[in-house]
């Protein structure tokens, strides 16, 4: 079953493996620049910026979710998606930036559109994505003289709206009526039931 936990972890699969990406995180607008500010190291602690390790964490990735459209069929889910390396302090490495992270960005769409076998992904098993999309430049941006692009990310997928798999308890109520043990039914007439000893007991 696909869900957003399932996607969510697809893409952090994807950007591990990617050869040129060295961190992914995802949240909202207002959370990226904490995680700019902030990353984990290897053994999970919190490690300040600083210029001597930007090498470590650029380019990265940040996903930031989107409304989910649902009908009857499909499920589909919309990221926005930025792909972003540090600009050098003369900025004379922006035209290198853009280049390496556009095609990270494309990296990304063609990981959903096209990995069919197990060695790559399997994600067109479960994705199909909405194409023509948008990716648009940005520079000097997010806190941290950064460079690179943001992708619309849209996958599709299929996913009947299901009825039974909710998590209701029944709708229908059934209410008894308690009979002495010594009294014997002799006969019921809709709501109303007499017995022995002429008790009339009507059922609620």
């Amino acid at each position: 079953m696909v869900n957003y936990k399932k996607i969510v972890g697809d893409l952090s699969t994807l950007i591990k493996r990617h050869k040129q990406v060295r961190s992914f995180g995802i949240g909202d607008i207002k959370q990226l620049s904490y995680f700019i500010e902030h990353f984990k190291d290897e053994d999970g602690n919190v490690v300040d910026n600083q210029p001597d390790n930007n090498s470590t964490r650029y380019p990265l990735v940040y996903v930031i979710p989107q409304p989910v459209q649902r009908d009857r069929r499909t499920k589909t889910y919309s990221f926005f998606v930025i792909v972003a390396d540090i600009l050098s302090p003369n900025y004379s490495n922006e035209t290198d930036v853009w280049s390496d992270t556009l095609q990270i960005a494309e990296d990304i769409l063609a990981q959903f559109g096209y990995s069919i076998t197990q060695e790559q992904g399997e994600y067109y098993e479960d994705y199909d994505i909405i194409t023509p999309t948008s990716i648009t430049p940005f520079s000097e941006s997010y806190d941290d003289y950064l460079s690179g692009w943001n992708l619309n990310l849209t996958v599709v997928v299929s996913e009947p709206l299901d009825r039974c798999d909710a998590a209701f308890e029944s709708f229908i109520t059934t209410t008894t009526t308690t009979i002495p043990p010594s009294d014997l039914i002799l006969q019921e007439n809709g709501d109303n039931i007499l017995t022995e000893n002429n008790n009339n007991l009507e059922q609620e």
